[in-house]
């Protein structure tokens, strides 16, 4: 295989060069970091209001991934699936947004998890 592109590259060479260079490779604290921030946003919030369950916490992890990583949830795995579910269990249900934001972030939090879910 190789390792840089080059005229007689196949294309498939392109292809796993691109993808190898645009994978996302993230740690347990980033993950904890990134969802601390993302439980301020409007969906977060709404994530936050929901029961402390870990169905609740599969489904926000999937809105976590697309919208605050840009990833698939199901590229996130192990310890830094567990990182997230851990900060949602613990996560405070104080809230800074209005009752307007809260409505929209709903709307957002539904939309992806019936397009990921089909729930």
């Amino acid at each position: 295989m190789c390792n840089t592109i080059s005229i007689g590259c196949p294309p498939i060479c392109h292809l796993l060069i691109l993808i190898n260079n645009t994978m996302e490779t993230f740690t347990p604290n980033e993950i904890r970091d990134q969802a601390q921030l993302w439980f301020e946003t409007h969906a977060g919030t709404y994530s936050r209001l929901l029961k402390r369950t870990k169905a609740e916490g599969k489904r926000a992890f999937v809105v976590f991934c697309d919208l605050m990583l840009g990833v698939d949830y199901r590229d996130i795995k192990g310890q830094n699936k567990v990182a997230f579910i851990d900060s949602f269990m613990t996560s405070s249900i104080n809230s800074r947004i209005t009752a307007q934001q809260l409505v929209a972030g709903s709307v957002e939090y539904k939309e992806l998890v019936d397009a990921y879910l089909g729930e």
